[in-house]
């Protein structure tokens, strides 16, 4: 009896182990679902970092912002936009929605890819703001599955820097005889359209010349000589820095024109030049115009001295107007240059600037086309040093005041002041 009661107890230990083995192995190895196949795996956008460089202009702020990204789910992330809203004591101060801001040809993350933006600038033109502290990022991307999706990141925003130190440039070049090759001295060198409208100078006995103090842009530039016919060309700076010419002496009958070209204000009006002739008899001219906003009234040719009147319609544009008005005789011609300034209506009339006794140097803003003109500074201690943004922003610099409060007045006109910039600077402390 005890033998058949010892065999029912190890038959019965002996299946309690066995079914604890079999859960064991059942806890230990669970079954796992493979994803399907067909499973859409979206584009996945981070901003791993935000740079931005303050800076203090003279009525507010300019944010020039780079936004770092980076796309981390192996599919190619188009990018539609970037808010950027620029905070300081956790108000908006500034924002702006920018966007194609990679390139205007392709804004799109590749997969598993980085790239930075472009450099995306932000105004803050409000004087009564404060400088901002922190800048927000959010963008907005799609991938081909049409998904819309944002990624936000952030930074703080660096102490404000002053504006970037304006450049002029230098043309230098050589006027020569177009036969023999030799300089020809006191030839005179003029600017005659653009930002460099007016600037002048006159070459040595070699032949060359100098020509200082020239802002960036493209403007045409004219060489003259006494019997001579005179030369132009269209100039590029910085990216022309040397213009030669070779002028062709003037043979048998030629004319002189006086003046060699003339500013008109956007209103237009009616102006006249002399044509004075190398011979008293036998030498004619004809007077023609291939651009439609001048008009020759009169007689459009003769012979011997003569008044060439003629009429510049109104510009109604905000960008300037550069025509010519050609003199033709049996062996050559000669061109009087006709420059129109753009329209004034959206200039500001006048600008006040209260400075303290300290040295100071920022850009003021102007409107498009309010640069080109004629500029008077009526004291010595303010400069105009150049312009940026296309002559938008004007760095104009003041030295600091040792003595009384004083005034000091920057003009731009054409036949009459449309825009003055008036600083007021504090007396010595």
């Amino acid at each position: 009896m005890w033998r058949q009661l010892i065999v029912r107890y190890v038959a019965a230990a002996m299946a309690l182990v066995a079914c604890a083995a079999c859960g064991g192995q059942s806890a230990s190895a669970p079954t796992s679902t493979p994803p399907p196949s067909n499973a859409i795996v979206r584009a996945k956008l981070e901003v791993t970092s935000v740079t931005v460089i303050g800076e203090s202009l003279t009525t507010g702020y300019a944010y020039r912002t780079v936004v770092h990204l980076k796309e981390t789910a192996g599919v190619a992330a188009a990018i539609a936009s970037i808010d950027l809203k620029f905070l300081s004591g956790g108000a908006t101060v500034a924002s702006l929605r920018h966007e194609q801001p990679i390139s205007d040809s392709s804004n799109v993350c590749p997969a598993n890819g980085a790239v930075d933006t472009r450099e995306l600038v932000t105004l803050d033109n409000d004087p009564s703001h404060s400088y901002a502290t922190t800048v927000r990022a959010i963008v907005t991307y799609t991938d081909s599955t049409t998904t819309v999706s944002t990624a936000e990141g952030s930074a703080e925003v660096g102490a404000a820097s002053g504006p970037p130190p304006a450049q002029t440039y230098t043309l230098t070049g050589v006027i020569s005889d177009d036969s023999t090759r030799r300089g020809i001295g006191g030839a005179r060198i003029e600017v005659i359209s653009g930002a460099n409208l007016g600037k002048a100078t006159t070459a040595d006995a070699s032949g060359r010349y100098v020509l200082d103090d020239l802002a960036a842009g493209s403007f045409r530039l004219r060489a003259s000589a006494g019997g001579y016919d005179a030369g132009e060309q269209g100039i590029a700076v910085p990216a022309n820095p040397q213009a030669d010419f070779t002028l062709k002496q003037s043979v048998g009958c030629f004319y002189t024109l006086s003046p060699l070209s003339e500013s008109v204000s956007a209103a237009g009006g009616s102006r006249s030049f002399t044509v004075t002739p190398s011979a008293a008899t036998g030498c004619t001219w004809r007077a023609s115009s291939s651009d439609p906003w001048i008009t020759i009234n009169g007689a459009a040719s003769g012979s011997g001295a003569a008044a060439v009147s003629y009429t510049v319609a109104p510009n109604s544009g905000v960008g300037a107007l550069l025509g010519s008005i050609t003199i033709q005789w049996a062996s050559g011609r000669a061109a009087f240059s006709v420059f129109q300034y753009p329209v004034r209506t959206n200039c500001q009339p006048e600008i006040v600037i209260h400075l303290s006794p300290n040295a100071w140097e920022a850009y003021v803003p102007l409107a498009v086309g309010c640069y080109i003109g004629k500029m008077a500074i009526d004291v010595p201690w303010v400069r105009v040093l150049g312009t940026h943004g296309g002559g938008t922003l004007l760095d104009v610099r003041a030295d600091a005041n040792a003595g009384a409060a004083r005034t000091g007045h920057i003009r731009f006109s054409d036949e009459r002041v449309y825009l003055q910039i008036t600083i007021n600077q504090d007396a010595a402390r």
